[in-house]
């Protein structure tokens, strides 16, 4: 018998790149039979399953917020796996998973830890990293890095 999962419905963007492949594979095979949406870019050649539900369109500076936000709504969590130039456009992503009800937010967070304020400070390629954790919190949402 599949577990139960309260949080049942995914949004991944990235699903493509190094990072989201994995993830989302992993949400594929997970006995926890996950609804998964993926937001990927109207240009992106990716060779997504037909299992799952593929939004495409812009997320970068470019994005429609109101459209951004409605491919966000009725989903439990949104996980963000993006190439380290495209980390400040999570934080349209963040506006609009939150404006839309998202219960949870996993954030651009690979590879190193944003919440060490020190290591932050010395590296400043990190510091979108934490801007992304504050918008998050600003808006009331969880996060888990």
């Amino acid at each position: 018998m599949a577990p139960t999962n309260h949080l049942q419905k995914v949004v991944l963007v990235g699903a493509s790149g190094n990072t989201g492949k994995v993830i989302l594979s992993s949400l594929l095979t997970s006995p926890a039979k996950f609804n998964i949406t993926v937001i990927a870019r109207p240009e992106s050649k990716a060779n997504l399953p037909s299992t799952i539900n593929v939004i495409r369109m812009s997320y970068g500076p470019d994005a429609d917020q109101v459209a951004l936000t409605k491919a966000f709504e009725g989903q439990d969590v949104a996980i963000f796996c993006l190439a380290p130039a495209a980390t400040m456009d999570q934080l349209k992503l963040i506006d609009a998973a939150a404006a839309a009800g998202v219960k949870w937010i996993v954030p651009n967070e690979w590879a190193n830890d944003g919440s060490n304020k020190e290591m932050v400070d010395r590296v400043p390629g990190f510091l979108p990293k934490r801007q992304a954790r504050e918008a998050i919190e600003a808006k009331g949402v969880k996060w888990i890095g």
